[in-house]
């Protein structure tokens, strides 16, 4: 099955030395190729190969193409070249069927290339929109964000309905029902994956705002009170600055009541919106139950799933899961078919493996809302950890744990509500505390206003300009810090989804690559194995994502201070430094450090400048946009006149490079190393709660794991499937290790039974189409198939060490070992 002679042993050569044994001449021997066909291969899929070899036997040319088998064999390299390109594919009813899938998923993939990034932007564009006019006017904040979401929801609806428009024009009538259908489906789940992202951006950008609110409000409170005041009159007038600030702060303590109103829920008030949010959760979770989908035994689990969960339910502060629960729930299935559970199935073990991986997945979820210290259940939230809790029970039910749940699952939904519920009982106060903290620094620090209305001189102002300089440079830095979360999200999506699963990467690196050690650590245990592949994959990517964002930082240390020291000289040099100027506001040279991203500001400035002073600015904007750094600032002071801009310029630019030097010199000797530290911290938890693993579906014959990543397909694959043997599964009676490979001719001759339905025996292809649709069609190897061949040699490698390890009478055919084990070394 591979295009050379000498990677094809043992298969390609027993195909040659059939073919030289019974051919002399082939192109004369074609009337024997029947017989000879329907002994090499099975009759299933020997048809594909059979037409290929007729049609380079029949060649008009063929008697002077291939006079000898060393003739053919150079034509066929290139035959089993294009068999090998579909082997993953055998399992289809026919070659029809394997381009028909190619073709949907190409097609699948062209409208996520061409015209997702679409959506993406018009997202982008609504959440901008949306985040401004809530900035403008926060009081009608439920009221704007509930607009955002129905814009954005009918912008998903276009998007969906043009591009399943454009899929159905594509497909047309080429394909299958089945095919069109999928195709569709995955259409549908990118788009709502899509919308999911574009929420959650949403969501941060708010977050971030609310964080901050108070404290713009407050700033802005107070430069707008800066702006009238008649700064003469108070120079000498404590009493009257004092009563001033006190009647400003009575504003902001006032907006501070309004504003924790809008975003705070107080005990009861957040008991009665988790009780509701998740009982409204359990009746929309219903509807995600598809009604005859292919993954029949998925669909029951969920709908058996909702069933146990009491409607409506009340919130339980007060509850815990622990083993013996657990166990009291559980039982240990089996099927009725030549393979039989593996021995000694320890339950408590398994309720032991339920509880941590019950606890890493919700941990996960408590941990993304302490992050993002978030006060309330966000949209859709909570329809999804009910999904997610429940692919985590149903990930326990399939062969290769092979449990059943008892129809009593509600207290695992209880659990997690009460964990939602104290994690945000516990964030509202954290938030609290950290806003009151927040006021009580700001108003020290706006106590500073009162310098400057005492003493406006160029040292007192620049004093105060750099210190908010200073603050807001503090805070970008924060932000580089957390762009980690971001950057780490792309490299799970475009290297462990989009890319290959760690099943796929799995079955590649350890019986692709016929790598034995490998093989042994992955059939101790298939989940950890992944896991550290995963693992060891991040591991290395991790450092180099941390060291990256540590440049960053270190070069936002230079560029700043480099921009700041000569856009400062740039402006300073436009003036005279005898002349006083009476009509220069501060905020016109806050304008000229941000002109790159406010150029319409620039112009008016440039304007200005030539009417009031005769100074000529370039007409090209400079490139400096420090902006983020220069807001506060500039809504404090900007009204403030500078008569003499050079002076004011040279004590500023003097203090600030001094002051960024000092800090940074102070990153570079211990903060780099604490930031390093603290990011490492924050991935590994970050990671300790994720599920890369993808499609957690299992072969319900051999528990091999379906290689496709979880993206709500209803057809399973499987890399290769393995011997049951592997595993411990033997039979029965005997005790002989299951050495059948479950696409082999006997599995698919066999007769099988589900014992959690009530169904007689059935043939392999009707079992399956009766309790494991989603695993149809199902795949079915070749005696001569190398991938049976490589399966007996990695048995014989190892048949000794697993038959003590699952006390198996080891009954393995002796000529295993002369034909298959010199396949590895």
């Amino acid at each position: 099955m591979v295009d050379t002679i000498e990677a094809q042993e043992p298969a390609f050569k027993d195909i040659v030395d059939g073919l030289k044994k019974m051919f002399k001449q082939i192109p004369g021997c074609v009337d024997t190729l029947e017989d000879f066909m329907s002994e090499v291969f099975p009759a299933k899929i020997s048809s594909l190969r059979q037409s290929i070899l007729k049609s380079a036997l029949l060649y008009k040319n063929a008697s002077e193409q291939f006079t000898n088998v060393q003739g053919f064999i150079p034509y066929m390299k290139t035959v089993w070249s294009k068999i090998n390109t579909y082997g993953s594919f055998l399992h289809f009813e026919n070659f029809k069927a394997i381009q028909a899938w190619q073709q949907m998923r190409n097609i699948v993939n062209d409208i996520r290339e061409k015209y997702l990034p679409e959506f993406i932007t018009n997202s982008k564009i609504i959440i901008n929109i949306y985040v401004k006019k809530i900035k403008s006017d926060y009081s009608r904040w439920s009221q704007i964000e509930e607009e955002f979401r129905k814009e954005l929801d009918v912008l998903k609806v276009k998007w969906t309905d043009d591009n399943l428009k454009k899929y159905s024009e594509l497909v047309q009538e080429q394909f299958d029902t089945n095919t069109v259908e999928e195709g569709k489906r995955l259409i549908y789940n990118m788009i709502a994956e899509e919308r999911r992202e574009q929420d959650g951006q949403w969501m941060l950008l708010i977050r971030e705002y609310k964080d901050s609110w108070l404290s713009d409000c407050a700033i802005e409170k107070v430069s707008k009170k800066i702006k009238g005041l008649n700064t003469i009159n108070l120079k000498d007038n404590e009493t009257e600055r004092k009563k001033i600030f006190k009647e400003i702060w009575k504003e902001v303590e006032n907006d501070k009541i309004q504003f924790n109103r809008q975003i705070v829920l107080k005990s009861e008030k957040l008991k009665e919106h988790v009780g509701t949010t998740f009982n409204n959760a359990v009746s929309e979770f219903s509807s995600t139950v598809r009604q005859g989908s292919k993954q029949k035994e998925k669909e029951k689990f969920k709908r058996d799933f909702w069933t146990s969960i009491k409607k409506p339910s009340t919130l339980e502060e007060h509850i815990s899961i622990n083993i013996e629960q657990i166990q009291n729930i559980i039982e240990i299935n089996s099927h009725f078919n030549f393979f039989t559970v593996k021995k000694n199935v320890n339950k408590r073990k398994i309720a032991e493996e339920i509880e941590n991986k019950l606890k890493q997945t919700i941990n996960g979820i408590i941990y993304d809302l302490k992050q993002k210290l978030s006060l309330h259940i966000e949209y859709g939230q909570a329809p999804k950890w009910l999904e997610t809790l429940c692919n985590c029970l149903f990930e326990f039910t399939q062969p290769l744990t092979n449990i059943e749940f008892k129809p009593d699952l509600d207290f695992f939904e209880k659990y997690l509500r009460s964990q939602i519920y104290k994690t945000l009982r516990d964030n509202t106060i954290k938030w609290e505390n950290q806003q009151k903290e927040k006021l009580d620094n700001l108003k020290k620090k706006l106590l500073s206003f009162e310098k400057i209305l005492t003493d406006s001189s160029n040292e007192s102002l620049s004093k105060e300009v750099v210190g908010y300089i200073l603050t807001e440079f503090r805070k970008q830095l924060k932000v580089k810090e957390k762009s980690i979360d971001q950057k780490l999200q792309i490299y799970l999506k475009k290297g462990w989804e989009d890319t290959y699963t760690a099943a796929d990467h799995a079955y590649n690196q350890s019986f692709g690559a016929l790598n034995i050690n490998a093989i042994r650590e992955y059939l101790k245990d298939p989940t950890e194995y992944m896991s550290n592949l995963f693992n060891n994959d991040y591991k290395m990517y991790s450092k180099t994502l941390i060291e990256s964002v540590l440049r960053e930082i270190d070069e936002y240390y230079i560029i700043t201070r480099d921009r700041l020291s000569k856009g400062i000289s740039e402006w300073n040099e436009l003036f005279d430094p005898k002349r006083s100027y009476d009509q220069l506001p501060l905020s016109n040279f806050f304008i000229y450090l941000s002109a790159h991203s406010t150029p319409f500001e620039y112009n008016s400035l440039r304007r200005f400048m030539q009417r009031e002073f005769k100074i000529n600015m370039k007409e090209t904007a400079p490139e400096y946009d420090l902006s983020d750094i220069l807001k506060d600032s500039n809504n404090l002071f900007g009204s403030i006149i500078i008569k003499k801009p050079v002076d004011f310029c040279d004590i500023l630019r003097k203090s600030l490079i001094a002051s960024l030097t000092n800090m940074q010199t102070t990153w570079n000797n211990t903060e780099r190393i604490i930031t390093k530290e603290r990011m490492r911290a924050h991935l590994d938890i970050l990671t300790s709660n994720l599920n890369q693993l993808g499609c957690s579906a299992r072969c319900p014959l051999c528990s091999s794991k379906c290689k496709l990543p979880d993206d709500g397909h209803t057809q399973h694959q499987v890399k290769k499937h393995l011997l049951p043997a592997f595993t411990g599964f033997r039979n029965k009676d005997t005790g002989y290790p299951t050495l059948i490979v479950c696409t082999e001719d006997v599995a698919h001759d066999s007769r099988w039974r589900d014992r959690k339905e009530s169904i007689y025996l059935l043939p392999l292809s009707q079992f399956l189409s009766k309790c494991h649709p989603s695993w149809l069609p199902f795949p079915r190897s070749e005696p001569s198939d190398e991938h049976v061949a490589n399966m007996r040699a990695i048995w014989w490698k190892l048949k000794d060490e697993l038959c003590e390890r699952y006390s198996m009478i080891d009954n393995t055919d002796p000529s295993w070992g002369s034909r298959y084990g010199s396949l590895i070394q």
